[in-house]
């Protein structure tokens, strides 16, 4: 069974445009501003095990949600990890550091359960028309069409990235549709895609926020099956851990602030 997380993975001695090794960007997608998308955060996380690139969302002013797998390898050590916020160019927006990172006690990097962690930040952002708030809510509106926002690939064939924000609609099917196209889903995802395959999550988007009606978020970019659809992405349900992600921004700023 062929699972594939969206990350970039860059070595040091390469540029951001790099081929890569792993898999997600966004394929088929339009460029747009960052007024479209404001609480769109790009991360550059650094490891041990190297350095990755993900997407996130801004849910206050210091702090970001995005993909347990984004950070699971910088918990303890996140030196030099950093955000770039208020621009859909990747390399030019403002850039604050991480303070501590938080994964959700049941993570499985093996099972791809639980995705879903929060990255504290050194010093607050500016929030403003560059840069706004997501909204999250337990009980978000029931929809079929979704937008996603992010700096993965946009072509797969090619190996081609870029360094600016993309943005592709996206069909949404609730958990028990997505069961039924892939068996194995853990509970508290989502998925969503293209229904004609075309436009859809690659490498380099996982984290990233899966919205409706401009600024409610209802998913981040965890994996797919590509041995089943490439165009079929699975997402961490945010309404199931809105008790989670409520509690643990709690935590994480009051522990460490």
């Amino acid at each position: 069974m062929l699972k594939q997380y969206l990350t970039l993975v860059l070595f040091f001695e390469l540029s951001l445009e790099a081929k890569t090794q792993m898999e997600p960007r966004v394929v088929g997608g339009d460029r747009v501003p960052i007024t479209s998308f404001p609480h769109s955060a790009f991360l550059v996380v650094s490891s041990k095990m190297g350095s990755f690139v993900c997407g996130s969302s801004v849910i206050n002013q210091k702090i970001l949600l995005t993909a347990a797998h984004c950070i699971d390898s910088c918990v303890n050590n996140c030196k030099g990890s950093r955000a770039y916020a208020g621009s859909a160019n990747k390399k030019a927006g403002d850039r604050v550091y991480f303070l501590r990172t938080m994964i959700h006690e049941e993570y499985s990097r093996k099972q791809i359960k639980n995705d879903i962690g929060l990255i504290l930040l050194e010093s607050p952002l500016r929030l403003g028309k560059l840069i706004k708030r997501v909204a999250l809510l337990r009980k978000p509106p029931s929809t079929r069409l979704a937008t996603l926002a992010g700096w993965g690939m946009i072509d797969e064939r090619l190996y081609i990235y870029t360094d600016y924000l993309h943005s592709v609609k996206q069909n949404v099917w609730n958990f028990e549709e997505c069961k039924k196209k892939i068996p194995t889903i853990p509970n508290g995802t989502i998925c969503a895609g293209d229904v004609r395959g075309q436009k859809y999550a690659s490498e380099g988007d996982s984290g990233s926020a899966l919205i409706v009606d401009k600024y409610i978020q209802i998913g981040i970019v965890s994996y797919k099956r590509p041995d089943i659809s490439r165009a079929i992405v699975i997402y961490t349900d945010v309404s199931y851990f809105y008790n989670w992600i409520k509690k643990n921004s709690r935590n994480i700023y009051c522990n460490y602030v």
